[in-house]
């Protein structure tokens, strides 16, 4: 009884928020929550298995990579849309799109996309068979505090997962490579053994550089993204991955051409999104595609024929005006951003969108972390909107910029239709908002029907 008036509340609050424009991805599992507190294990257990993807970046893009990957050997999928990775958006997704199964039907698959701090209840409720660690750089600390301790959460996580889970590590990131032991799972690492990328030192934010146990500082041969590279130092050295990616081809504007070896398999596919931190998330989506028993032929290529997702360096087309968004959050991840954003020398028209709601973290001292002067070569114009606005133009302000030309917009809407206003037509306007910035720019373009729905 308590099951059904769970799944009957989520499905009626799901319908009314659809009507009113809403997402329905955390309200319905919020409320069936309430009513019936085992509704993630009850509806899990109708799910041929689930995978659970968790670390600080590229929760969304290797989400996407592994569910495309099921999906194309025929394998029925259902995710957390739009980043609602809390159990209340995982709840809603068991809530609202698993049900009962006609004659011959599969069972479906669930690829989630996990919050650190959420993820060892996830491990408890879901019982996953795979579980994918992309990395841990600094992000949030009003919620997570420093990365030892979200280390020590997804540590208490991983132990408690079943014995015959397969735990996919980032052998390139010290803290993550770590967890690995003396877990009783099967527990398989993933890397990058190309160096030709690799950067001639770390960069001033890199936050694993030494001995989680020893504090011994480490040595690093190759530096990829952040922290992430090929380091020793003291009792620490990086594991040997079992997912190698062995040749990184750069193709202009257009991602990347990857060979990687599984064991004794070699797999050739093309990444159409660019960023080093993307051959990443596919590399860990290749593992997990494996463990879940798809062929990597068939994994590489799905991630081929995968384009940006949600925010994550989407391209939409405004009025005859091209809108990139690239989501930004911690310094990690803007930085790479900005790199790539680069590798395209022509001068751009940027609009910066700083807000501070409990889904970005209260803390933006990550500002002061990011490297905003690597915009200014490249930068036409920059403008600034969301709730932080001021803080992000005293921090531009800082870089360089003269205060007078740094336009501070009162809303994100304002701030979208004035600097679209003033980039010609055939021209492109780089945007790079937070979480919830990015989610009413996208609801704005949503509703002038420039974008789908996410959930369309």
């Amino acid at each position: 009884m308590r099951a059904a008036a769970a799944i009957g509340a989520a499905r009626t609050l799901a319908g009314i928020s659809r009507l009113q424009g809403g997402g329905a991805t955390s309200l319905p599992g919020l409320a069936g929550l309430k009513i019936d507190p085992a509704l993630i294990r009850r509806r899990s257990h109708r799910l041929a298995g689930s995978i659970v993807v968790t670390g600080t970046n590229g929760k969304t893009t290797t989400s996407e990579f592994i569910g495309n990957a099921l999906e194309l050997t025929g394998r029925p999928v259902i995710r957390n849309q739009a980043g609602s990775n809390l159990l209340r958006g995982i709840a809603s997704t068991l809530a609202l799109r698993v049900g009962r199964r006609r004659r011959g039907e599969r069972k479906p698959w669930g690829v989630f996309e996990v919050d650190e701090a959420t993820m060892p209840a996830a491990c408890r409720e879901l019982r996953p068979k795979v579980v994918v660690v992309t990395n841990l750089f600094r992000d949030q600390l009003d919620r997570y505090g420093e990365l030892k301790r979200t280390a020590e959460l997804l540590r208490t996580g991983l132990r408690s997962l079943p014995k015959s889970s397969i735990v996919l590590l980032n052998a390139d990131d010290p803290l993550v490579a770590a967890l690995g032991k003396g877990l009783p799972q099967t527990v398989r690492y993933f890397g990058i053994e190309d160096t030709s990328r690799s950067k001639p030192r770390l960069p001033h934010a890199a936050d694993s550089v030494s001995d989680p146990k020893t504090g011994e500082l480490l040595t690093y041969d190759a530096v990829f993204v952040g922290h992430l590279g090929h380091y020793r130092g003291g009792a620490l050295r990086r594991p040997n991955p079992h997912i190698r990616l062995t040749d990184l081809s750069p193709v202009r504007g257009r991602g990347y051409e990857l060979t990687v070896a599984l064991g004794r398999r070699t797999v050739t596919m093309s990444l159409r999104i660019p960023g080093l931190y993307n051959a990443y998330n596919a590399l860990a989506a290749l593992a997990a595609a494996e463990a879940a028993g798809v062929p990597p032929a068939k994994a590489g290529q799905a991630i081929a024929e995968t384009a940006a997702v949600f925010g994550r360096q989407e391209a939409v087309e405004v009025e005859g005006r091209r809108v990139v968004i690239g989501l930004i959050k911690n310094p990690t991840g803007a930085n790479e951003i900005i790199n790539t954003f680069a590798e395209d020398r022509a001068k751009k028209r940027f609009l910066v969108l700083i807000n501070d709601n409990f889904a970005d973290g209260l803390d933006v001292s990550w500002l002061w972390d990011t490297d905003f002067e690597q915009l200014l070569p490249q930068a036409e114009t920059i403008a600034v909107g969301g709730t932080r606005a001021a803080d992000m133009a005293l921090r531009l302000k800082y870089a360089g910029l003269d205060p007078e030309e740094i336009p501070i917009h009162d809303s994100i809407e304002s701030a979208l239709k004035a600097e679209l206003a003033r980039t010609g037509p055939g021209d492109t306007l780089y945007v790079l908002p937070t979480y919830t910035a990015m989610l009413t720019l996208r609801r704005e373009l949503t509703r002038a029907g420039h974008v789908k729905h996410y959930l369309s």
